[in-house]
């Protein structure tokens, strides 16, 4: 991942050979219930009704595991990378309580952090940082206020490193709070719907969630409670078949069902705006769909026919919706993901030279032939924001950093056929 690589390959939470390591840890190793333990190698297991892990990859780390949710840490600068924490396996929607003391005299974070699969993806919610702020090198996609603090959201993407499946290539989704704190009350959910409102859906399977404590080349210390605040929405979510099943679907996958008002996109099933008809927008503290963009999709997707029961999807439907969009969006914009499409939108109108009998998509890359580079300068893997690029004959524009098949999912909007 980009943003914290710290520009000398920095493995955010649990990375490298470890993880094999951690797996055997996990099936060997067991705290009783009103255990005092101290660790100092790499495992994971249950305490007291709590699932926790600990990893370093070298130097003087420990973690010492007290009954009730509340682990201490202490690390030194000869520890190259660590992280350790109390929460929950698998990971949900609920509310998450913490207090305690944190401290650091270099690289450091506090925060909640989870992974899910289908897709993999790596997420963290950060309550506190000390001398690098993760979102100032990944792609930002605006902020939203939760919990009484504006938390800026942020994606950056992994490319062939350590995760929980092994070495693969994944995204990394962030909430990063501008007033830091090491108490308080996080609402897991919302943050969960404001990622899914700019595009940044997570897995349908979750994986553990720990209030982790993290150094980097750094010294400190912390002394964490966490605790249960319940359930912050109806998704449910299991490590072996999740499933998100809250009314507003943000973060459903797989399902080609749904209900009058809602839209079958690529086979997720999200509501349709009331207020915008093009683009991705956020009304009812939900994500939602334009009904123009919706339509515009390729395949088998679109509104929900209230009438049929099925969904609507036809080649002339698609040009005809994916037209609109392309002249709608410039209009309309009530979030900070509806905004970027709809700039992106009207740059693609004047561009992409539509003259009637499709776009001309002459100099446009075509791919897998990648508009933009990594950061770190290597050979181009991605799009940027309104990059355009063409797949099977279709012209297409991002409407944020992506690198996923054009036209598969909400990062693409389609401008035309190509003639």
């Amino acid at each position: 991942m980009k943003v914290t690589d710290f520009k000398s390959g920095y493995v955010g939470f649990a990375k490298t050979v470890s993880f094999a390591l951690v797996a055997t840890a996990a099936a060997l190793f067991s705290i009783g219930a009103n255990a005092q333990t101290t660790l100092s190698s790499n495992s994971t297991g249950n305490n007291d009704g709590y699932y926790y892990t600990f990893w370093k990859d070298s130097g003087d780390a420990s973690m010492t595991l007290y009954p009730g949710g509340r682990y201490t840490s202490s690390w030194t600068s000869s520890t190259n990378n660590w992280v350790g924490g109390y929460g929950w396996n698998p990971g949900s929607r609920r509310t998450v309580s913490y207090s305690g003391s944190y401290s650091a005299n270099g690289t450091s974070y506090l925060a909640l952090y989870g992974w899910t699969r289908n897709p993999l993806i790596e997420y963290y919610v950060v309550e506190n940082w000390v001398n690098y702020n993760p979102s100032s090198g990944a792609d930002t996609y605006g902020t939203v206020n939760i919990d009484g603090s504006t938390y800026t959201l942020a994606r950056s993407q992994r490319v062939q490193q350590p995760s929980i499946d092994g070495t693969a290539t994944f995204y990394q989704y962030w909430s990063v709070r501008s007033n830091k704190r090491t108490s308080g009350t996080i609402d897991v959910g919302a943050h969960f719907d404001a990622w899914a409102s700019v595009g940044l859906n997570l897995g349908t399977e979750f994986n553990y969630m720990v209030m982790a404590t993290e150094g980097y080349q750094s010294g400190g210390s912390s002394d964490i409670t966490v605790s249960q605040g319940g359930s912050s929405g109806s998704t449910t979510s299991s490590s072996s078949s999740s499933s998100s099943s809250s009314s507003s679907s943000s973060s459903s996958s797989g399902s080609t069902g749904g209900q009058c008002g809602n839209c079958n996109w690529y086979g997720s099933i999200y509501p349709l705006c009331n207020n915008q008809n093009s683009g991705w927008g956020w009304e009812s503290n939900q994500s939602c769909i334009g009904v123009d963009t919706c339509s515009g999709q390729n395949g088998n997707g679109g509104p929900v026919d209230c009438n049929g029961g099925g969904s609507n999807s036809s080649s002339s439907s698609s040009s005809s919706s994916s037209s609109s969009s392309s002249s709608s969006n410039s209009s309309s914009s009530s979030s900070s993901s509806s905004s970027s499409s709809s700039s992106s939108s009207s740059s693609s109108s004047s561009s992409g030279g539509n003259n009637g009998g499709g776009t001309n998509c002459g100099g446009v890359n075509e791919y897998p032939n990648w508009t933009a580079k990594d950061w770190s300068g290597g050979t181009n893997n991605h799009a940027n924001s309104g990059d355009q690029m063409v797949y099977q004959g279709q012209l297409y524009q991002a409407n944020w950093y992506t690198s996923t098949v054009p036209g598969s999912d909400a990062s693409w909007t389609t401008v035309g056929s190509c003639n």
